[in-house]
């Protein structure tokens, strides 16, 4: 890491994220108080800009549509006619961009089934980045005025910040127009404890994003890339890793972009609670992805009726409301039926009418049991289709054995060499690790005292440092 930065070679997207976001950070607090808004304006449009200016254009075009929209919404005159004109473009726009050759080769697939000439009718689109998170987040707006839960923006740039914001265009958080604005009218300036919070999030996010992820992405892509030249002890390992693997560097990212909002005075929502902790799945998805899943359930679950109706109709109201989040992760079948399961095992879980303290014994098995039923649903994210991903999970139980030679040829996939033990309990050290820091968090009543908040600190900048892997690898939810 350190030759790389003296020798100016930053080819990887992390030393370029950490660098961008050092150089806005010192940029943002030399400009005056009052022009600081103005220059995040500046900094998202170069950020498009030097992405792909196509992008640029289409953001550009939604966002000025969906401001103008919310201004037309509060006049009393066809307040729902304009309610759907803003939410109708950019839905489609989401659609056509993101999942119209998905349908459009499904609806080959099953033509030809029939035996049906189907002429080629997929288009060589371009994927806006952060299409998903932006939509939702005009979406949110525009509902949230229409149903006069706030005042709607008169300022267009401060309305563009919000959307377009660089740092969580990509993986999130969905923040909600209200909380931005509050930031926003509380003056843009240095809070010590918010950056003081926010650069102990920083470290956390790398920690977890360049120590672990980064860590186990060779292995986790050489076994799901070709699960039968493995033996199904690595199956299971892959999938434990991948599960791991996918929180790191989803959560890690969460933590830089949050920590890097607290860095320029935005108070920003939680997007991760120590998910893996979780007892049961309802309890996972009150922690894992917070603002999509609170998105989802105040635009899409609430309205079509919630829990405020019979059980039957509050379990379709909860299936739609996960088939449209898996849809919303990606444009595959393997995506939808992730949706579907989760789904279910809402369905299933019990509604607990009154909480009790349950036993240690109780809690170590129910937290065990909800890891597994998500390790067994992150598969079809991994796995490159639907039928790949059930193929991966037959094979995960066929065979399976923990013989020395299965066990080998288990942890060689991290090096192919002599090393590959060293470099498994390596990482399992670190997973401890982490695993033991959320066991601390979560259990602690009492504020965290100075010094351990500094031993942490320590911690986390020397594993960087030492154990980083700062590889080209990209940020798995990037592409959702």
């Amino acid at each position: 890491m350190i030759a790389q930065i003296l020798d100016g070679t930053f080819q990887n997207s992390i030393l370029r994220l950490i660098l961008a976001f050092a150089v806005i950070t010192a940029l943002y607090y030399v400009t005056p108080k009052k022009g600081r808004l103005y220059f995040l304006f500046g900094a998202n449009i170069l950020f498009y800009l030097l992405c792909d200016w196509r992008m640029f254009v289409i953001l550009a075009a939604e966002t000025v549509w969906t401001f103008l929209c919310g201004r037309f919404i509060t006049r009393e005159k066809n307040r729902k006619g304009w309610f759907i004109a803003g939410i109708v473009p950019i839905a489609l726009a989401l659609f056509g961009f993101k999942y119209f050759n998905f349908f459009a080769e499904s609806i080959n697939s099953v033509l030809r089934a029939f035996g049906i000439g189907a002429s080629e009718m997929t288009l060589n689109l371009l994927i806006p980045l952060g299409i998903s998170y932006y939509t939702f987040r005009m979406i949110s707006y525009l509902a949230d005025v229409y149903k006069l839960k706030y005042e709607h923006e008169t300022n267009l740039i401060s309305y563009a910040v919000y959307v377009s914001f660089f740092a969580h265009i990509i993986s999130g958080p969905i923040e909600r127009y209200d909380r931005f604005k509050d930031s926003v009218s509380a003056g843009l300036i240095y809070k010590s404890d918010l950056a003081q919070k926010g650069f102990q999030r920083i470290l956390l996010g790398l920690f977890m994003k360049v120590v672990i992820a980064n860590r186990l992405a060779g292995y986790v892509g050489a076994v799901f890339g070709s699960p039968g030249t493995h033996p199904s002890l690595a199956l299971w390992l892959a999938a434990f890793f991948y599960s791991v693997q996918l929180y790191c560097d989803f959560a890690g990212y969460s933590e830089i972009a949050i920590g890097f909002s607290n860095l320029l005075g935005f108070d920003t929502i939680e997007n991760f609670r120590r998910p893996y902790l979780s007892m049961n799945i309802r309890d996972f998805w009150s922690r894992w992805h917070i603002s999509l899943s609170t998105w989802l359930r105040n635009y899409i679950y609430i309205p079509l009726g919630g829990n405020r109706c019979s059980k039957l109709r509050r379990a379709f109201n909860v299936m739609v409301t996960f088939l449209v989040c898996g849809m919303w992760h990606g444009a595959g079948w393997n995506f939808i039926f992730w949706g579907g399961y989760h789904g279910v095992l809402n369905i299933l879980t019990p509604r607990e009418q009154e909480k009790k303290k349950r036993g240690f014994f109780y809690r170590l098995f129910s937290t065990l049991l909800t890891f597994i039923l998500v390790m067994f649903g992150w598969i079809f994210f991994g796995s490159s289709s639907l039928g790949a991903s059930f193929s991966y999970i037959k094979q995960m139980f066929a065979g399976l054995s923990f013989d020395i030679n299965s066990i080998l040829y288990s942890i060689m996939p991290f090096t192919n060499d002599n090393t590959c033990a060293a470099f498994f309990l390596t990482v399992c050290l670190f997973i401890l690790i982490l695993l033991i820091f959320e066991l601390f968090e979560d259990n602690r009543k009492k504020p965290q005292k100075s010094i351990a908040i500094s031993i942490w600190q320590v911690f986390f900048l020397s594993s960087i440092v030492l154990f980083g892997v700062f590889g080209a690898s990209s940020f798995i939810y990037a592409n959702f």
